[in-house]
């Protein structure tokens, strides 16, 4: 199987916030402490020359490329937000003080019906615009008063029902006799196969498979030549970038060949080989739709519940994350330690390349136990 190295560009939705920029800089010049100029970061007390300001924008940019896409978008979200609450109630913006942010908070929740620990994130925006503008923070979004009042907010709130349910094992293994006996043509049953088999045994986020947007971008969505193989039984899927997983490192996902009718290794090795049987190249997407174009997570959502139907799963409360969670959860059910889930499930990644460092076989041996069931008729 080929393999390829990467050179990694400058991550995308950095930016969004930069279309804030003319936004951002007036707020930190409203708010600048003229007699405390030099702790601001962007309230500039020198004269710049275009070669200053291109690292300023440069500074800006690698600030902003330190969070996750989906991180800024609900930063921005919020920030829009508190704006919208000045201009409904015609107050000078921005009012910082403890009352004015718990007034926010209220009107959010009672006339926006925002749930609490959404306007937790927004609080957390607005404190990041304010810190990014003037160099700090507001003291008054970490005040008690308002930890107070999002405590009683959440306490007001009706208990959420279970919105998704975990895609363990054996729910799994009736999708893939529904992909294996034709659910649509066979090269998007096979495309299918791989990804229900990649999401569950990798314990992916949605958006380490299937990215949100539709415009590919090699050097973060996931490419062809990020499977790779590592031995004559195990395969590397190249992890580049993911909640926990930024800032130009990459992280190895291991799938074994397991002797288990849902073993994924075979699959996807045969998906790739083929793939560039067919000329394919290594830096297109990994997975293609019937149009030749990426697999977006709304594609494979949409097949994801279409197969769930087809296999007499009612779809009501699945979603792509069911297979994160549905991973976790047979992990469990067999019996493997939290310290391996919490591994295989990379809540946190350098314990995560600490440890598979010289403990592979014991994530060989997790795959083998959550691949365990067997469907009737399948000998």
């Amino acid at each position: 199987m080929k393999r390829m190295f990467h050179s990694y560009s400058k991550p995308e939705g950095a930016l969004a916030l930069k279309v804030q920029s003319g936004l951002i800089e007036d707020l930190g010049s409203r708010l600048r402490h003229t007699s405390h100029a030099s702790s601001t970061v962007f309230c500039y007390h020198l004269q710049l020359n275009p070669r200053l300001e291109d690292l300023s924008h440069a500074s800006r940019e690698a600030i902003l490329n330190g969070l996750a896409p989906c991180t800024l978008s609900a930063y921005l979200t919020g920030w829009n937000c508190f704006k919208a609450y000045h201009s409904y109630y015609q107050i000078p913006f921005p009012l910082l003080d403890v009352w004015s942010i718990c007034n926010f908070v209220t009107h959010a929740h009672s006339n926006l019906k925002i749930r609490a620990s959404t306007i937790q994130t927004y609080l957390s925006g607005i404190n990041f615009v304010l810190k990014l503008a003037t160099g700090e923070q507001c003291h008054s979004i970490s005040h008690s008063h308002v930890t107070m009042l999002i405590k009683g907010l959440r306490k007001q709130e009706p208990a959420s029902s279970a919105r998704r349910l975990p895609l363990t094992s054996d729910l799994l293994s009736q999708c893939i006799c529904t992909l294996r006996s034709g659910y649509m043509s066979p090269s998007i049953d096979r495309t299918l196969k791989c990804m229900f088999l990649l999401a569950f045994f990798g314990f992916l986020r949605c958006s380490e498979l299937a990215p949100s947007t539709s415009a590919f971008n090699p050097a973060i969505h996931p490419s062809l030549s990020d499977i790779s193989a590592h031995t004559p039984d195990s395969l590397i899927y190249t992890l580049k970038k993911s909640k926990t997983v930024q800032f130009g490192r990459s992280c190895p996902i291991y799938i074994f060949r397991l002797n288990s009718f849902i073993s994924a290794f075979e699959p996807i090795s045969e998906y790739v080989l083929s793939r560039y049987a067919n000329s394919s190249s290594p830096q297109e997407p990994l997975f293609l739709t019937e149009n030749g174009k990426m697999a977006t997570r709304l594609w494979f959502n949409k097949h994801f519940l279409k197969v769930l139907s087809a296999s007499g799963i009612s779809p009501e409360h699945y979603s792509l994350h069911s297979f994160r969670i549905g991973a976790a959860t047979s992990a469990a059910s067999a019996g493997i330690s939290d310290e391996t889930i919490r591994v295989m499930g990379r809540w946190s990644s350098e314990a995560y390349r600490l440890y598979i460092h010289n403990n592979l076989n014991d994530l060989h041996q997790a795959q083998a136990h959550i691949s365990s069931f067997k469907p009737l008729g399948v000998f």
